[in-house]
């Protein structure tokens, strides 16, 4: 009897003893090309699995087992968080193949084809997965990035907190020194009065406005009286007017010349 692809034997036995001969040589060839399948990790069809299940029961019961071990294994590559998550798995399984060396030799070289293809079909989603290494790179950055956010909002904090000190300093000091320079003028404002003899205020006469012009504040000369206050207020020109004028006329005098010789001392 001829050989298929060496596995004969085999075949007789996978091949039920009340098959025709006639077709007999039509279902080794077809059983050849299904382990030959197997063997380069290929999947069956439901038309395949159905021609096992018929004329090989005990080659088709393997091949379902080798399908729901390929299912599994690909399903735990794609569950890996990490290429090096994978690359365990895949060191795992190795191993697990290694200690079945007692089982038939073609039906683990199947296994080991199948167990390949399942890891190419999952290895574009293990290339997409992160690295181990990568992802702890990522990991640190994101907490120096965080870092920095925090530095940087922290420096913002006490940058606003600085331009708010120093606003209330420099208010602090703008209203120290308006003060200084109201109570300046005052003060200046006394002295011009003490040394021209001038003092600013709104005659009255029995609790009435002076005679002025409405009532208006007048100048009151220093030495003047209240006559001459009175006729500036009707216009008059009477002596007490008049002396009143020289009066203040000659403290103005008085005043520049103060002024004048407080000029150096100040400078």
């Amino acid at each position: 009897m001829k050989q298929v692809s060496g596995w004969n034997k085999t075949l007789l036995q996978e091949v039920s003893s009340d098959t025709p001969s006639k077709n007999r040589a039509a279902i080794r060839r077809k059983l050849a090309r299904i382990r030959q399948k197997l063997m380069a990790g290929g999947r069956l069809t439901a038309e395949e699995k159905a021609f096992l299940r018929r004329y090989a029961p005990k080659l088709y019961e393997q091949a379902m087992a080798m399908e729901r071990e390929r299912a599994a294994y690909e399903e735990r590559l794609k569950r890996c968080r990490t290429k090096e998550e994978a690359e365990r798995v895949k060191n795992e399984k190795m191993m697990e193949m290694a200690e079945g060396e007692d089982e038939d030799r073609k039906l683990q070289m199947m296994r080991m084809a199948q167990t390949k293809a399942a890891e190419d079909d999952a290895a574009p989603a293990v290339n997409r997965k992160p690295s181990q290494v990568e992802q702890e790179k990522k990991r640190i950055q994101e907490e120096k990035r965080k870092q920095r956010a925090r530095m940087a909002a922290e420096r913002k904090k006490l940058e606003k907190d600085r331009h708010e000190r120093e606003r209330a300093e420099k208010k602090w000091w703008d209203d120290k020194y308006y003060e200084s320079e109201r109570l300046k003028e005052e003060t200046e404002e006394d002295y011009r009065e003490r040394e021209e003899g001038v003092i600013y205020r709104k005659p009255r006469y029995g609790g009435q406005d002076s005679p002025g012009d409405g009532g208006e504040t007048v100048l009151m000369p220093a030495g003047g009286s209240m006559g001459a206050v009175a006729a500036a207020g009707t216009g008059g020109e009477t002596e007490g007017y008049k002396d009143g004028l020289r009066a203040y006329a000659r403290g103005h005098e008085a005043y520049e010349a103060a002024a004048a010789a407080e000029a150096p001392k100040r400078s």
